[in-house]
């Protein structure tokens, strides 16, 4: 669920203009506690994932159970940008 929210604080975030036009972002744009209280008005998030959600993915699935080091790769488009952009990685405590 904090994916999504920090998603939607990339997107509100000021940039700092390059001359060639492109944004380059320097350093984090929110704060843990910005996030956090940005996270408490948000509405939750309903899901219910199907149950064979992890067939092709049993070494994903154990990796969260048991813990490890789990490496994700974004590939795509500025959609994937502005959710690397969002810091997500900093709410993991």
């Amino acid at each position: 669920m904090r994916i999504a929210m920090l998603t939607v604080c990339a997107i509100a975030t000021a940039y700092a203009a390059e001359d060639d036009g492109a944004y380059v972002i320097k350093k984090p744009q929110r704060t843990i506690d910005e996030i956090d209280r940005i996270y408490a008005d948000m509405t939750a998030v309903r899901y219910v994932p199907p149950s064979d959600r992890w067939t092709f993915l049993p070494r994903t699935r154990k990796r969260l159970l048991e813990g490890g080091a789990l490496r994700i790769v974004m590939l795509g488009d500025s959609i994937v940008n502005d959710t690397s952009r969002s810091s997500w990685t900093r709410s993991a405590r």
